[in-house]
Parts: C-alpha cells; structure tokens; sequence
C-alpha cells in the first residue's frame, strides 16, 4: 500500500520542465499585439515600396514605359540625373535595399533590430532628398512618392521596433506571410509586362504596308519644339545616316500648341516640306533651329535655304489643306492612345521619350537582322 501510495505521487508531480514558462522563441508563445501590428504595418509598406520600385524598373528597361506616362514627371525625372546610380536605374537600387530592408525586418534579435534600424535610416534619407528634388523641379512622380513615403513610415516602424525589442513572431507563419507577399509585390510588375503586347495603331500598321521590302519602317511622332524630340533627332540622325537606303523615315506631327507657341508653325512648315520633296531637310532644319526662331519668317527663311521655291512655299502654307493634314495627324496620336513625345515606331518596336542613341541603335539593328533573316527565309 506504502509503494502503490509513492508511484502515485511519483507519477502525478509535474516535471520542473512542464512548470518553465515558454520561452520567446517558443513557437506555443502568444504573439505580441504590439509585434504584430508593427510587422503587418512593416511588411505593408514593404510591398507597397517593392510594388512601385519594381514597376519604375520595368518602365526603365523597355523601350516604352508601360506604368508611367512618357509625358509624365517619372517621365522627367528618368531623364535627369538622379534616374542613375553609376550605370545602375535608381529603382534597382531602390529594389536591392527594399530587399535587404524586408529580410532585416523578418530576421529575429538585436542584430536584426539594429541592421533594421541602419537600413530603414538610409532609405528615409535617400527619399527625403528625393521629395526635396522633385519639390525643386516641379515635378512629381507618383510611383516615385509611394517608395518615398514608404520609406520614412519604414524608419518610423524601425525605430519603434528597436524601442521595444519587437521582433517577427516565431511562428513560421509570421515569415511566409511576408515573404510571399513581398515576392509577389516585385515580381509582379514584371509578370504584366511581359503579358502586355505592344498593339501597333493603323496609322503605323498603314506605313508598315507601304515600306517596300526588305527596308525598316520608321515612324517618328515629333514636336519640333519639344526638347526630347530635339535631343532624340540628335541621336537618331547618325544611326539613319549610317543606314541610308535601309530605312524608310515618315515623321508625322503633333504640335503641342499650350506647351510651345511655334510647335504649329513648325508643324505647319514640316508638312510642306514634305508635300514638296524635302521633308528629311525641312525636318533637320526646324530641328537646328532655335526655338524662338520658328516663328512664320524663320521657317520661311528655312525653306528658302534648303531651295523652296517661295511663291508655292507660301502657298501650301496658306493652304488650309496643309493644317487639316497636320490636325489629323495629331487626332491620329492621340487616338491610338498616344502619351507623350517623342514616340518612335521601328517597325513593330515603340520607344518612348528620350531613351538615347543606344536604345534607338538597337531597335534598328534588331529590325535589320529580322528583314535580312526574313529575306533568306524567300531565298533560300
């Protein structure tokens, strides 16, 4: 009776490890409210930030933005300096730190805190500065101000997880919530573009028809006002020279009048050059001069130099025929979606904005290989 008494009690003590609290690691803890609010406002900004940082890097590497219009202030400030660090898009590193920015934030202990801390710093500094160039310039892209607010509501949350020693709760749930979200929000940027075809319009498709074969078709919609469409002529010009014979060039017009009080004139004078046989003159003309120059007597004088005749020069300058033709060619651009200038077709490519010698160099060489590829394919 004594030992049956004694197993009794042996059996039912509680072992001393059944009585230890759990401990923080310990996944049967409950989780922190606190914790976990600042993790699920943490990993909102996150994606949000990486959402936005990866749709300015896809608008960056193809020839034409698919997020931001050409028009647009990303647009403005992908053409200034801050659009590189080095020869890296600002948005890749944007992406790179928002990454490091995320794994800080699911990693667990004083490290991760601190590293937390350090990464979130930097970002909020570098989007302050941001904030503070586009307020200079003027102009403001949107995509740009989500990352920018992200970031100093991220420094905000660090420094209040290092405060009170917040950490992911260790429930493997906390990190692959996040996770996936975060992998989705840069990923799927992508993912649209690359489901998104490039359409081409029936002015285009039209000029397409009419290229004789085995040449490339180019079609450049300008604003002989328009400082991109200047500084893409610049670039463009060697790369047509080079291919001369290769390239058909048809440049259609889309004045735009509230931003460039010549831009019509020019247009105007564009169109008759081309009614009268030197349309890549006149084009090259209006391009080289000053823009306080387009003005009626300049481009009068522009014809002349490039051997006009003068009396049928005003005449089709004169003729409401001539603005009609001009009108429409805008109305077209516009209709087919159009967003900003310059916009340039080569063949079935569209470069939007300013995107440099190399982008336009590439796209024609791509066009060239497929023509001459093609062109074997008939002739075996």
């Amino acid at each position: 009776m004594r030992g049956a008494r004694a197993h009794f009690r042996m059996t039912t003590l509680p072992r001393v490890a059944d009585l230890s609290p759990p401990t923080q690691d310990d996944p049967a803890r409950p989780a922190s409210p606190g914790a976990v609010a600042w993790l699920a406002a943490s990993s909102l900004l996150i994606a949000l930030a990486l959402s936005a940082s990866a749709a300015l890097l896809v608008d960056y590497l193809r020839p034409a933005p698919l997020f931001c219009d050409a028009g647009s202030g990303c647009a403005a400030l992908r053409h200034s300096a801050l659009a590189f660090v080095g020869r890296l898009p600002l948005p890749a590193v944007g992406v790179a730190g928002l990454c490091a920015i995320a794994v800080s934030t699911l990693l667990r202990g004083a490290r991760a805190r601190t590293a937390n801390a350090a990464l979130a710093a930097v970002a909020a500094a570098v989007a302050a500065a941001l904030i503070i160039t586009q307020l200079q310039l003027g102009v403001f892209c949107k995509y740009c101000m989500v990352v920018d607010a992200s970031c100093l509501g991220l420094a905000a949350l660090a420094y209040v997880r290092r405060r009170h020693a917040f950490d992911r709760p260790p429930r493997a749930a906390f990190a692959v919530g996040p996770a996936a979200a975060f992998l989705v929000a840069a990923v799927a940027p992508a993912v649209v573009a690359i489901g998104t075809p490039v359409a081409v319009p029936p002015d285009v498709a039209a000029e397409l028809a009419a290229t004789p074969p085995g040449q490339v078709c180019v079609v450049e919609y300008v604003d002989y006002e328009c400082p991109h469409c200047r500084k893409t002529h610049a670039d463009f010009a060697p790369i047509i020279a080079e291919s001369a014979g290769r390239l058909r060039v048809v440049r259609k017009n889309v004045p735009l009048v509230t931003m460039h009080p010549h831009a019509m004139t020019a247009a105007r004078a564009a169109a008759c050059g081309a009614a009268m046989g030197k349309a890549e003159a006149m084009s090259a003309g209006l391009f080289a001069t000053p823009v306080d120059a387009l003005t009626e007597a300049g481009c009068a004088a522009l014809a002349g130099q490039i051997g006009l005749d003068a009396a049928q020069y005003r005449a089709c300058m004169d003729d409401p025929q001539n603005s009609r033709r001009v009108d429409a060619e805008r109305e077209a651009f516009r209709a087919q979606g159009g967003r900003g200038l310059p916009t340039v077709w080569i063949d079935r490519t569209r470069i939007e904005g300013a995107r440099g010698a190399e982008a336009l160099r590439s796209a024609v060489a791509d066009a060239l290989s497929a023509h001459a590829q093609a062109g074997a394919a008939r002739n075996p």
